[in-house]
Order: structure tokens, then sequence, then C-alpha cells
């Protein structure tokens, strides 16, 4: 919000509900009470993919695959899951976020052992993300969650 602000840019934090219907419903009134709006951002994949499909269903969803075009709507989210790499492969999220959780909270642990047994500190910043998920690394991230979860393709 602070940055959107500083750039002269509305922001609006609207609140979703984890459920698909409740969700496109209150992009779809939000969206219709402020058709200035130009993106929706989300910290859930999920609620990403939900406002995606709200959006092309009201016709406004602006995609990867073309020219910007004003009056259309792009997303992008936060986290990710099969459905939402699907639909940044298809271009109808721009990208996704990766933070990577797991490797956070093991790292921390690791760095506390060291910490605490030899008083090591680790030289610079780890990085743990963000790892920014767009078309060009979709179907790379699909086929991982496949192998590591068993799941074969549709």
């Amino acid at each position: 919000k602070d940055v959107y602000g500083a750039a002269g840019t509305k922001f609006t934090k609207v609140a979703c509900k984890f459920d698909p219907v409740i969700t496109q419903e209150t992009v779809r009134a939000f969206i219709q009470s402020n058709p200035d709006v130009e993106t929706v951002h989300s910290g859930c994949s999920q609620v990403a993919h939900w406002a995606a499909g709200i959006l092309k269903q009201l016709g406004r969803l602006g995609t990867a695959k073309e020219p910007f075009q004003d009056g259309k709507i792009y997303v992008g989210g936060i986290d990710m899951d099969e459905l939402l790499l699907v639909d940044i492969l298809n271009g109808d999220v721009l990208s996704t976020i990766d933070q990577q959780p797991y490797y956070q909270g093991y790292m921390s642990a690791v760095l506390l052992y060291f910490y605490k047994n030899y008083r090591l500190l680790p030289a610079s910043d780890i990085l743990t993300g963000p790892y920014v998920v767009d078309q060009t690394k979709a179907q790379q991230r699909i086929e991982q969650i496949r192998a590591l979860t068993g799941k074969k393709p549709p």
C-alpha cells in the first residue's frame, strides 16, 4: 500500500473468504462499484485463480498473451498451486511469487543451531524467495509439484 500510495496509485484492500463463490461475488461487486480497477493482487493462489475466473466471465480479464488494454484487469498472486500455474501458462494470470516457507523455517533452525553451538552467523541475507513464477517458469513448477505429489497429468 505504501509503494502504491507513493507512486500516486489508488490501492484498496478487499477481504475475501476462502470460498470460490463468495470470493467471485466479492470481486464482481467490487469491480462493478470501482470500474477503474486495473489489477488484482492476491496473497493466496486460489483466490487469484477465482478472481481471474470471474474477471474472464465479466470480459474484463487482461492476459499476458495480448498487449495492455485499458479497461482490462490483470491478476497476480502469491504462492502457487497447480490451478494457478495453469492460469499462468494460459496467460490468464501474469505471475505469482513463490516464497518457500519450508525453507524459511528450516534455515532458521539451522542458523540458530550454528549460532548456539559455534557462534556463527551468515555473512549475508539468505534468499528463500520471492521467486517470480511467470509463463517461462510455470510448466517447470507444475512438473515439480507432480513429481513431489506423485500426481499424474490430467
